[in-house]
C-alpha cells in the first residue's frame, strides 16, 4: 500500500514543481519580453516631453521672427524719412574743411588729413579719408561722437588711439579711418552746402 500511495504523491509533487517552474519561466520571459517595451514607454513619454519643449521653442521662435519682422519695417520707415543727400565727389575739399572744424572743436589737433582716390560702389562713390590727430582721450571720443551726429554722409572704417610723448607730456594720437559716401560723378543728390 505504502507504493500506491507513493506513486498517487509523485504526480502531485511533479504537478507543483512543474508548476513552480513554468511560472518562473513565465515571470522570466513575462520580463525579459515586457522590459524594452517598459523601456520604449519611457523613452516616448520623454520624446512627447522634449517634443512639447521644442514647440514652445519654435514658438518663441516665431513670435522673435515677427516682432523682428516689425521692427525691420519699422527702421526701413524710419531710414526712408531720414534719407541722405549725398555730395558730389568734387566737393572733397569741402567735406575735408567739414572734418577739420568738426576735429578743432571737439579739441584735437589735426596732423594729418589724407583722402584716398573714391570707388564706385553702385549709386554713390566711396571715399576713403584718413586723419591723424592729436589730444586727449575724451577729444578723441567727442570727435567720433559727434563725427557720427553731424555728417550722416561718413562712416567710422576703423579708429586707434594710442599715447605719445610730446614735450614731456602724454597725449593720445587718433588715427581714423573713414569712408565719405559721395553721390556718384555727376549725380549728386543735394547739391546745396552741408
Amino acid at each position: 500500500m505504502n507504493a500506491v500511495r507513493f506513486t498517487k504523491a509523485a504526480p502531485d509533487r511533479v504537478s507543483l514543481v512543474g508548476l513552480g517552474t513554468l511560472l518562473l519561466i513565465t515571470t522570466a520571459a513575462g520580463i525579459w519580453l515586457f522590459a524594452p517595451l517598459a523601456r520604449t514607454q519611457r523613452a516616448s513619454a520623454a520624446s512627447r516631453l522634449d517634443l512639447s519643449h521644442d514647440r514652445i521653442e519654435i514658438q518663441n521662435g516665431m513670435d522673435q521672427a515677427h516682432r523682428l519682422r516689425q521692427a525691420l519695417a519699422m527702421q526701413a520707415v524710419q531710414l526712408k524719412a531720414a534719407q541722405v543727400g549725398l555730395l558730389d565727389p568734387s566737393r572733397i575739399n569741402e567735406r575735408i574743411a567739414n572734418l577739420s572744424d568738426l576735429a578743432a572743436d571737439a579739441g584735437l589737433s589735426i596732423q594729418q588729413i589724407q583722402p584716398g582716390t573714391a570707388v564706385v560702389v553702385g549709386p554713390h562713390d566711396r571715399v576713403p579719408i584718413r586723419i591723424l590727430a592729436l589730444g586727449t582721450y575724451p577729444t578723441c571720443v567727442r570727435f567720433v561722437h559727434r563725427l557720427s551726429e553731424q555728417l550722416a554722409d561718413v562712416a567710422v572704417e576703423s579708429f586707434e588711439v594710442s599715447r605719445v610723448d610730446q614735450g614731456g607730456h602724454a597725449k593720445a594720437q587718433l588715427r581714423v579711418d573713414l569712408v565719405w559716401y559721395a553721390a556718384a560723378a555727376g549725380a549728386a543728390a543735394n547739391p546745396e552746402r552741408p
